[in-house]
């Protein structure tokens, strides 16, 4: 019954994107499989618009799925898509990323953290928002990881970054830098020999670029589950 006024809410929604379509004139368009590209490639492929897909991910997302049909061209990230699209249509083209992320220098990382080029570097990530789990577990072993000489750069999410501030302080020396956020991920890649990481399509992505060993964590919270997938 929830569902039911999902669908004038779709309805709504492609009589908006027409408007937009139309009074924009776009000469191709790209969806990336979010709810939004939905109604918005739908009503271009109706108009006669080429349109593209881009699934991120290893199991496609129902938004991709349903939008296939029409799509001229489908870029994947993986091989074996052609379970969920059309084979003649895929181009196996990997995920976009920040090339920048390939540039940092250790040096400068280890300087600009704080940290000592004789430790390892213990690098966790839960993205913008944070990780529950991930952040849990971290506030359950504090004392283990202050014990180990392992440099750590905690990047909690700003969801979590008071209770995690607070669960450090009795741990807290220049080992362990907590942050809700990290704007030089080129840096703190560059000196982590390990990566604790959510397994979004994009972080494995970079971590693929990158070379670097990886801990990864699936979030449940995901459409499908497609992180575990």
């Amino acid at each position: 019954l929830r569902n039911i006024p999902v669908l004038f809410k779709l309805f709504k929604s492609q009589r908006l994107a027409r408007k937009i379509v139309k009074d924009f004139r776009p000469h191709a368009a790209v969806g990336v499989g979010g709810y939004a590209s939905g109604p918005t490639l739908k009503v271009a492929g109706s108009m006669g618009i080429p349109t593209l897909l881009q699934e991120q991910n290893s199991y496609a997302g129902v938004t991709n799925k349903l939008l296939a049909k029409q799509a001229k061209k489908i870029c994947v990230a993986y091989e074996g898509m052609e379970k969920f699209f059309p084979a003649e249509k895929i181009v196996l083209t990997g995920n976009p990323v920040r090339q920048n992320l390939a540039g940092g220098d250790k040096t400068e990382a280890l300087k600009e953290f704080g940290f000592s080029a004789d430790k390892k570097v213990l690098l966790i990530i839960g993205g913008s928002l944070g990780a529950r789990t991930i952040n849990n577990s971290v506030i359950a072993h504090l004392s283990e990881i202050a014990e180990s000489g392992v440099q750590v750069l905690w990047q909690t999410g700003k969801g979590y970054i008071e209770a995690a501030r607070k669960a450090a302080e009795p741990f807290m020396s220049e080992r362990l830098v907590v942050t809700d956020f990290v704007g030089r991920m080129d840096l703190a890649y560059a000196m982590a020999d390990l990566v604790i990481s959510r397994a979004g399509a994009s972080s494995i992505s970079e971590l693929c670029l990158l070379g670097k060993p990886s801990i990864l964590v699936p979030s449940p919270n995901v459409a499908e589950d497609h992180q575990t997938h």
